[in-house]
């Protein structure tokens, strides 16, 4: 499974990262922005992602990956 996390704290980031990557196939970001240009390289299986962050929140990214997938 690929997943994309997007949290502009790291203190969220590194452990959820730990937890996870012997068994998935993790890409991180800190800022929503990075994580659409990630999104576009690569499939994912899940994306988590705060909902509070600065400049582009995290219902922004769900909202912008919502439409790239209604247009594809």
């Amino acid at each position: 499974m690929r997943i994309l996390i997007v949290d502009d704290d790291l203190t969220w980031i590194t452990p959820l990262s730990r937890l996870l990557r012997n068994k998935h196939t993790l890409l991180a970001s800190n800022r929503g922005e990075d994580a659409l240009k990630m999104f576009d390289m690569g499939r994912f299986d899940l994306v988590v992602t705060d909902v509070v962050m600065p400049r582009m929140s995290g219902l922004d990214v769900l909202r912008d990956l919502r439409g790239r997938h209604d247009a594809a």
